[in-house]
């Protein structure tokens, strides 16, 4: 039998044994419950690294496919590029240096589907982006300061430039606003009309010589190919565009300045039509043409004149460099295009006329008359009274006097400035003509003729990035 004292010392020792087994259990599980939940944080560390490295790596791939999508948009800013493009659908280029390739394909006559493919630096993250876009080539705006369907003739003391007052296009700050010729004309014309534009030659075209700048400025448009006519280049009209409510024809081949400048024949029905939405000059029965044009509007962006139009000096404003006066036609900010048909603009010694924006001088088709109105045949013999009118064309127009800042155009078989120091009753200001970009195009977007340089429209809806 155990003592009393042996009992109680058992007893002790029992109840420490206890005691260790429970901390030693405690111990255990606290040391696996640790073990566990740093196995959780790893594994949790593991899985956000995991969704941070791919998160990452797909919006590597995503920057990469829109590396590739602003690759083709910045295609289609260049309009030679562009066209270049386009003309070769469907077209593919791969970056590896970008990880992305990129193809275009034709949905249809003016819409294209753009598709960048693009992967992670590592290639293990993968996206692409569709987008369609509305492509379209602007209206064409004329190339130079001052275009001719004929012959041109400038007296020496004629002011043309190409839109940088007179710098080299590699010191021009404003190279975007840079013509692409000085001059464009046609001169290959009937050799009749070389009496019209007597003068210096320049090769085949009558010019000044002070008017260009060197080698490339001026343009001459060559016969075509096939003998038809003459190679007036190809013709893109934007999709909608219209001009004095006359819708342009994408189909047509241009073969004259007329053409390539409206999209459009040059047909009397035409001619009527744009006359019908303009704000009318008529001064083939007299009148004053300068109190007419009074009346213009802001809100007018097309003035057809017919016949002379006499400036008056009680309308020009004095020029800020000069004694001249100047009759002004439009503004930078309401620009228009004005058409002057059959007549020129007559002004007083020391005063001229000026127009902001485009000024296209029209031959009119008349009927053959003596100075009493009879009818007469080439040699200025009476016709007969059961013989037809003869009708002739105005074959020379007479510019001088007259200051544009955009563009000038002739459809004038000649084109010449007649200034004459010694013409006491004649104009005293010097022809001038400045290419201004920024104006022709801003008098287009006012026409509905689309905006230069806008090559294409991302259309709605169509972009897709999963």
């Amino acid at each position: 039998m155990f003592s009393r004292r042996t009992f109680i010392q058992h007893k002790m020792k029992s109840v420490a044994n206890q005691q260790g087994f429970a901390v030693l259990t405690s111990a255990v599980l606290l040391s696996m419950a640790g073990i566990a939940f740093t196995a959780n944080m790893a594994s949790s560390q593991l899985v956000d690294n995991q969704i941070i490295g791919n998160y990452y790596r797909n919006n590597e791939a995503f920057a990469n496919a829109e590396s590739g999508m602003n690759f083709v948009l910045s295609q289609l800013d260049d309009s030679t590029i562009a066209k270049q493009m386009l003309a070769n659908l469907p077209y593919e280029y791969e970056n590896s240096s970008n990880h992305f390739t990129i193809k275009v394909t034709q949905v249809n006559q003016s819409k294209i589907l753009i598709t960048s493919d693009a992967t992670s630096m590592d290639g293990s993250a993968k996206r692409q982006i569709n987008l369609e876009v509305d492509f379209f080539v602007s209206f064409p705006i004329p190339a130079a300061a001052v275009s001719s369907n004929g012959k041109l003739n400038l007296d020496d003391s004629a002011l043309v430039n190409d839109g940088c007052e007179g710098l080299a296009a590699s010191d021009c700050l404003g190279g975007g606003n840079i013509a692409e010729h000085m001059l464009v004309s046609n001169p290959a014309i009937e050799e009749d009309a070389d009496d019209l534009c007597s003068g210096g030659q320049l090769g085949e075209n009558v010019i000044a010589d002070n008017v260009l700048k060197g080698e490339g400025d001026e343009k001459i448009i060559q016969p075509n190919e096939d003998g038809t006519g003459y190679d007036w280049g190809e013709l893109s009209i934007p999709e909608g565009s219209e001009i004095g409510g006359l819708t342009p024809d994408s189909d047509l081949d241009p073969n004259s300045l007329f053409e390539a400048t409206f999209g459009m024949e040059m047909s009397q029905d035409n001619l009527d039509d744009l006359w019908d939405n303009a704000a009318k000059i008529d001064m083939r029965y007299g009148g004053d043409c300068s109190d007419m044009l009074q009346d213009v509007s802001d809100q007018d962006e097309i003035v057809y004149i017919k016949g002379d139009c006499n400036i008056s000096q009680f309308y020009a404003e004095q020029s800020k460099t000069s004694e001249n006066k100047v009759f002004s036609i439009g503004s930078t900010e309401y620009p228009k295009l004005v058409f002057i048909e059959g007549g020129t603009f007559i002004t007083a010694p020391n005063t001229g006329t000026s127009v902001v924006g485009m000024l296209y001088f029209l031959p009119a088709i008349r009927e053959l008359v003596d100075d009493d109105g009879n009818y007469i045949d080439e040699d200025g013999n009476l016709l007969a009274e059961d013989e037809e009118p003869i009708k002739v064309t105005d074959a020379s127009v007479d510019m001088g006097g007259i200051d544009v800042n955009g563009a000038l155009l002739s459809e004038y078989k000649c084109s010449h400035d007649g200034y004459d120091k010694t013409d006491n009753k004649g104009t005293k200001q010097h022809f001038s003509a400045r290419f201004d970009k920024l104006v022709l195009e801003a008098l287009y977007s006012d026409l509905g003729m689309g905006v230069s340089g806008t090559g294409y429209r991302l259309a709605a809806g169509t972009w897709r990035d999963f």
